[in-house]
């Protein structure tokens, strides 16, 4: 570990090993974000004299005053870590003696009735199997079943195949929306409607002034409240149209390095080892709701590459791309791969 490696002192300062709890301990921890709590933790005692720490729930938790610890890391930072570490969770092997045998483990295939992963069955003498555990028949009423794992792992890794070899289907989703985009057309019908209403509102506030009557122009001034009110509300949708032009321009563009970097990918499709193509299916935001044998379809597979909250709630269907997401780390951490084993396959004379 580098912290070890580089000999900095542990928080205790009793030793120079850091161990893994340790640090999961601070990065879990919210007084790094500049929030500090008493009565946090509580030590219980244990059989043999010996205490553990353990974690109070949230609600006797005692916030100390601001200021208390200072922040180091900002809050989106610390949201970042502790989504990691909900991803590692739902992504580890744990006590699977075979996790190369199922693809779609750990998350990618979902109930179709109660939304909750498949787990994994092990058969002797047979193939995996993706199911529902029958929990959730009790808890949700979702009727048990299964579906054998090569089958469904075959169907969902040709979807994705198709998807990589034929970058043309990307490009003609980013010249549809270009062309659906009603955005800029309702800008312009807004800018006229906020024109009009400036017209109206100087012509009325040109007859107040000529109006010495405070009766005769009250009507006058009750009106201009009204054309006031009437543009405020036009102004905010114009800002909503325009963020949400941005998002959509946003995301043509990053559906547009999509099919690039699916037409690069697609070249070494049949060397692909378990690992990356797990982490394509990632990268793609690909999930599998799976049916009962007697549903049509079976299965639906969905994909959404990296989505990232919306500027604002009229644009809270938008698909972009954003700097750290999944789809940017797999893109850089394949395109990393890539380029060092074709470098290496063109020394070996392959190439």
């Amino acid at each position: 570990m580098t912290l070890t490696a580089e000999g900095i002192p542990t928080p205790t300062g009793r030793g120079n090993r850091w161990e893994p709890a340790t640090l999961h301990c601070l990065l879990t921890h919210p007084v790094y974000t500049g929030r500090a709590f008493a009565y946090r933790t509580k030590v219980e005692r244990l059989k043999g004299g010996t205490t553990r720490s353990m974690l109070r729930p949230e609600a006797e938790h005692v916030a100390l005053p601001e200021g208390t610890a200072p922040r180091l890391v900002s809050d989106a930072e610390f949201e970042a870590v502790q989504a990691r570490f909900a991803a590692n969770r739902a992504s580890a092997t744990r006590n699977n003696a075979n996790p190369e045998a199922t693809l779609l483990r750990c998350g990618f295939a979902i109930c179709g009735y109660c939304e909750h992963a498949l787990s994994i069955t092990k058969r002797k003498g047979r193939p995996h199997l993706y199911r529902c555990h029958p929990v959730g028949r009790d808890r949700h009423g979702c009727p048990s079943f299964g579906v054998t794992a090569p089958i469904l792992d075959l169907a969902v890794w040709q979807r994705v195949e198709q998807v990589l070899t034929q970058p043309e289907i990307i490009a003609a989703e980013v010249a549809r929306r270009k062309e659906c985009d009603p955005c800029p057309g309702d800008v312009a019908a807004v800018d006229r409607r906020l024109t009009t209403i400036a017209e109206q509102r100087s012509r009325l506030a040109r007859a107040v002034a000529n109006v010495d009557d405070d009766e005769a122009s009250a009507p006058l001034i009750s009106e201009l409240c009204v054309l006031a009110e009437q543009a405020k509300g036009l102004q905010k949708e114009r800002a909503a149209l325009l963020a949400q032009a941005s998002a959509s321009a946003a995301n043509r563009e990053r559906l547009a390095d999509l099919a690039t970097w699916c037409a690069r990918v697609a070249g070494n499709l049949p060397n692909l080892t378990y690992g990356e193509r797990r982490m394509i299916l990632e990268a793609l935001g690909v999930r599998v709701k799976v049916y009962r044998a007697d549903h049509t379809p079976r299965w639906e597979i969905t994909m959404a590459p990296a989505p990232v909250p919306s500027p604002s709630p009229e644009n809270a269907d938008a698909i972009v791309f954003s700097k750290g997401s999944r789809f940017s780390r797999a893109t850089a951490r394949w395109t990393r791969k890539a380029s060092t084993g074709s470098r290496r396959r063109s020394r070996r004379g392959r190439w």
